[in-house]
């Protein structure tokens, strides 16, 4: 959490100087500092942490080594050295591996508060599936925005729509600390990964665009302000009035339409008999060429395989060729 406030305080004083507002700048600035000491102390207590393990088993090996030493195990000073080596060299993979076991419970911690607070069977095991999929990921070394979600549907309970509400529950619930706005069926938060929908030339964003929201104002907590988002798009701050809001969405998950042109480190593909009407060929080609480095597969072998061998563009039949040549008749005739 001080890590996203101190990037939340930055962007908003990188905007402030664009804006040339001062006073804003200077608030914006301390408030920067202090979420970057925050950020310095915590980084202190990871690697206090860190450091204490880290003692705890290369004493364990100093004393295997004395040990071995004092039973005459070893042939040679050769031996001895690497063996020394050995038990010393892992240092900074070592910390990694705090690092990343710290956030895979923090992650776990928050799936398994979404996954005991639904009722629902079916969104539970999607919830268990989800989980099971991102933890792999952040085994790996993957982080929470190499993660990419595609679908071919927004509808159905595997949709787009539905497939956002369960990921914003894992990666970022709901919290005290987070501000929200509800504009229509949606709820925006702090720190929620969005989609542009539109090209809008004057803020330099396209559709399909992927940004993280970092400041909400909402004019009910808030007397004299008008409702608004902003949002980080790679280093680019655009602000969202109430008549702009229809122009994003959630983009935890994206149809395959709105992935194309980019790339992600990591992709995830959820197949479901329900998806059939919408799954050929050409379009799992473009979902599956979106990973960079890694690609999950997951739900039905059978609706993957039809999507497959689905050549959509051969089967399609339309009356447009007839309707074309019957008016084009009908015009040399007068």
């Amino acid at each position: 959490s001080a890590v996203a406030e101190s990037s939340k305080m930055k962007s908003l004083y990188d905007k402030a100087i664009q804006d040339g507002n001062k006073d804003a700048a200077e608030q914006y600035y301390a408030a920067w500092q202090e979420a970057e000491g925050k950020v310095s102390s915590s980084i202190e207590a990871v690697a206090e942490a860190a450091d204490e393990l880290f003692n705890q088993k290369l004493n364990k090996s100093i004393e295997t080594f004395y040990s071995t030493l004092s039973d005459n195990k070893f042939t040679s000073l050769g031996d001895m050295k690497e063996d020394w080596e050995d038990s010393t060299k892992n240092v900074e993979e070592y910390l990694d591996s705090v690092t990343r076991v710290y956030k895979q419970q923090t992650l776990m911690s928050k799936v398994q508060k979404s996954i005991d607070s639904t009722n629902n069977s079916g969104h539970r095991e999607e919830l268990e599936a989800f989980y099971k999929k991102e933890n792999e990921a952040l085994e790996k070394g993957y982080r929470e925005k190499d993660i990419q979600v595609l679908a071919p549907m927004y509808k159905s309970q595997n949709g787009i729509d539905n497939l956002n509400k369960m990921l914003q529950e894992i990666f970022n619930p709901k919290s005290n600390d987070k501000n929200e706005l509800t504009v229509g069926n949606k709820t925006y938060r702090e720190g929620d990964k969005v989609l542009e929908l539109v090209n809008d030339s004057d803020n330099s964003i396209s559709n399909g665009d992927l940004g993280y929201i970092i400041n909400i104002t909402n004019k009910e907590k808030n007397d004299n302000k008008k409702n608004e988002i902003i949002v980080d798009f790679d280093g680019n701050i655009v602000s969202f009035s109430p008549d702009k809001f229809i122009n994003i969405t959630h983009g935890y998950a994206i149809s395959v339409h709105k992935s194309q042109g980019g790339e992600f480190n990591m992709v995830i593909i959820p197949f479901v008999n329900s998806f059939k009407r919408m799954l050929y060929n050409k379009l799992i080609y473009t979902a599956v060429t979106r990973a960079k480095s890694k690609l999950i597969l997951i739900g039905s072998r059978e609706a993957f395989i039809y999507g497959v061998n689905n050549d959509y563009v051969n089967n399609r039949k339309t009356t447009l060729k007839e309707m074309l040549i019957k008016k084009y008749d009908y015009q040399r005739s007068q």
